[in-house]
């Protein structure tokens, strides 16, 4: 009968170390990683071009094409 209540015991035991290293586990999956904050680049700001659009077609349909 004793050696019955102590394998009781042992495993009461070894379950309690089971439930525990989970538990240990649980709390590492909380722990989150911190984001590295990414630096932004500045865009360097383009002088003013016109665009072609702005400018106009290129070919006027009432001048006469010279080849």
């Amino acid at each position: 009968k004793e050696e019955e209540e102590k394998e009781g015991k042992e495993e009461e035991e070894e379950e309690e170390e089971k439930k525990k290293k989970k538990k240990k586990k649980k709390k590492k999956k909380k722990k989150k990683k911190k984001k590295k904050k990414k630096k932004k680049k500045k865009k360097k700001k383009k002088l003013p071009t016109t665009t072609r659009n702005s400018r106009g077609p290129k070919s006027f349909s009432w001048l006469p094409q010279i080849p």
